[in-house]
C-alpha cells in the first residue's frame, strides 16, 4: 500500500494499527488484516 498511495511504509503500519485499535480491522497470523464485520449494536445493518 506504501507504493500504491506514496506513502512510508511507517504510515501504512500505523494506520492499520489505529484501525485495528478502532476495531475497523483485524489481522489474523499467517492471513493478513481485513475489515472487520460491522455489529448491529452501533446501528450498522
Amino acid at each position: 500500500m506504501a507504493e500504491i498511495y506514496g506513502v512510508a511504509k511507517m504510515t501504512v503500519a500505523r494506520a492499520v494499527r489505529e484501525l485495528r485499535d478502532r476495531q475497523l480491522a483485524i489481522t489474523v497470523r499467517g492471513k493478513g488484516t481485513v475489515v472487520a464485520e460491522q455489529s448491529n449494536a452501533d446501528g450498522g445493518q
